[in-house]
């Protein structure tokens, strides 16, 4: 999986016309989220087509059938996408994250400064010391 070579722009544009989208089981979830990111900056999915739900009941079902739990969820398809496994400690900006906050795991794209991901209220930021698995895709061949 190869980046775009304009895909930080891309990545800014995507951020700012989604901040303030709600998160939404199966319509605008973590999942959904940065996938839609990866393919703004790539043109690829990372979620395989097959993979799908559309509640949180669903997505939960989905995440057991396809790997477990969402961190496994998250590498299983990072990697079979070509995205490359990096230490937490060096994500840099595009990286799509896995991160624990509170007691719950979630996916979001490392921004540069903070982890975005979806809440309630639109886009949410978070701290990067919460990142506990980071992918990449590549900047070039």
């Amino acid at each position: 999986m190869k980046k775009k070579p304009d895909w930080e722009q891309r990545l800014h544009d995507f951020l700012a016309l989604n901040k303030n989208t709600k998160f939404s089981w199966g319509v605008w979830d973590c999942c959904v989220f940065v996938d839609s990111a990866i393919k703004a900056m790539t043109g690829s999915h990372v979620i395989p087509e097959f993979v799908e739900w559309g509640n949180k009941k669903a997505a939960l079902q989905t995440i057991r059938k396809y790997s477990g739990n969402l961190t496994g969820c998250v590498n299983k398809a990072a990697l079979s996408a070509g995205m490359t496994e990096v230490l937490p400690s060096d994500a840099m900006k595009g990286d799509l994250v896995v991160y624990t906050s509170e007691g719950n795991d979630g996916a979001g794209i490392y921004d540069g400064y903070a982890i975005a991901a979806p809440s309630d209220e639109g886009l949410a930021r978070k701290r990067k010391d919460l990142i506990v698995k980071a992918y990449r895709a590549n900047e070039s061949d």
